[in-house]
């Protein structure tokens, strides 16, 4: 056993150390092998680093906490009228690699909201499949303020953000929804405004 640095063990022989730190990582020169004294099983042992993923019931990445992302745009402005959460054309679509893996959605949206007095917001939510994950996000009154039209024009971008529990292995659709407060005195909404892209991202997390 040779050290090297501080601390970096090479093994130059098949007669690996019985006893190790958990977490220790070798390289051995006669078999040209790197390899981890791991506890991923009952008793600590030495597995090769590239074994250790089809050995756990890991994939593609054993020290990587992001095992998936994946990234979807719009830049179709889309105005909305409704005090019904109403799609917003926002969406991804991922593939979790294990049931038991979180996920991370992340949203980035260009808003504009339009009324008559400035009492009326409108709101932005996530939501899984059919189900919505995130309470609605609202325009904030006078972050830019102005008229437009004659009506109180209020814009901002909306950042939405929540880690999900999917628990699934199929593949999964998030998208954003979006509504007004009040279907009255010429309320919208309209995301995406001026056709400036908006931005959704889902990444698996191992947990």
């Amino acid at each position: 056993m040779t050290l090297i640095g501080h601390g970096t063990e090479i093994c130059t022989s098949t007669t690996r150390p019985s006893t190790a730190a958990e977490g220790l990582m070798i390289y051995e020169t006669d078999t040209n092998k790197i390899l981890v004294n791991s506890s991923a099983t009952s008793t600590p042992s030495w597995v090769e680093v590239s074994d250790l993923d089809s050995s756990y019931g890991l994939t593609d990445g054993f020290y990587s906490a992001v095992k998936n992302v994946v990234q979807g745009s719009d830049s179709t402005a889309t105005t909305i009228t409704s005090t019904t959460m109403t799609d917003i054309g926002l969406s991804v679509s991922i593939t979790p690699s294990s049931a038991t893996n979180k996920v991370l959605v992340m949203a980035w949206v260009p808003v504009q909201s339009f009324r008559e007095t400035d009492t009326n917001n409108g709101g932005l939510r996530l939501v899984r499949g059919s189900t919505a994950i995130t309470a609605a996000a609202g325009v904030m009154n006078g972050s830019t303020g102005g008229t437009v039209a004659g009506l109180t024009a209020s814009r901002s971008v909306i950042t939405l953000m929540y880690l999900d529990s999917p628990a699934t292995t199929s593949s999964t659709t998030y998208k954003v929804q979006g509504q007004v407060d009040i279907a009255a005195n010429n309320s919208s909404l309209i995301a995406q405004i001026q056709n400036t892209p908006s931005y959704i991202i889902a990444m698996e997390v191992v947990v």
